[in-house]
């Protein structure tokens, strides 16, 4: 059930709730990517849909790939100094009867600041669906609205392969 006072977000691929003081990004949606962020700077969320994924992949396999990218970023960012990872688990979150591959990691600044990132990594059929949260490492975003309470996937439409392969 919808969360008393949440939004509904539609499109032709799924949807999801989110809270009613939040904004909708929908710029890079052709590209398979929605933006969501507080209005009160807090934490930004998005959604991937990134494309179809060959056979052999896991949910395992996602979750590696999306910190292998966030350590990519940071590398090929001057202000970035490191990516900590302090938590990883597999196939423990659910929505809608989807598994997710949690991961949550720190990417810290040469500024001292500390962002903390979560991401939930699934398959819908062979499609990859990506959910991640970022917010400043001393937010309590992160505890208070933990992505798989966050986003209830309500329908996936049949052309939800957007994007381009993963290789």
């Amino acid at each position: 059930a919808r969360p008393a006072g949440w939004l509904t977000y539609t499109s032709r691929q799924f949807a999801l709730y989110y809270p009613p003081n939040w904004t909708v990004d929908e710029s890079q949606a052709a590209k398979g990517t929605l933006g969501f962020s507080a209005n009160d700077n807090t934490g930004i969320f998005y959604v991937y849909l990134l494309g179809t994924v060959p056979n052999d992949y896991t949910i395992d396999t996602l979750r590696d790939k999306t910190l292998q990218n966030w350590r990519s970023i940071c590398f090929n960012n001057s202000n970035c100094s490191t990516v900590v990872e302090p938590v990883r688990r597999s196939g423990t979150d659910k929505i809608n009867g989807i598994s997710y591959a949690s991961i949550i990691a720190d990417v810290q600044y040469k500024n001292g600041n500390t962002n903390r990132k979560r991401s939930e990594d699934g398959l819908i059929g062979r499609v990859w669906c990506s959910m991640e949260m970022i917010a400043a490492a001393d937010q309590p975003i992160l505890a208070a609205l933990p992505i798989r309470v966050a986003v209830l996937v309500l329908h996936v439409g049949d052309d939800a392969g957007v994007g381009d392969a993963v290789d």
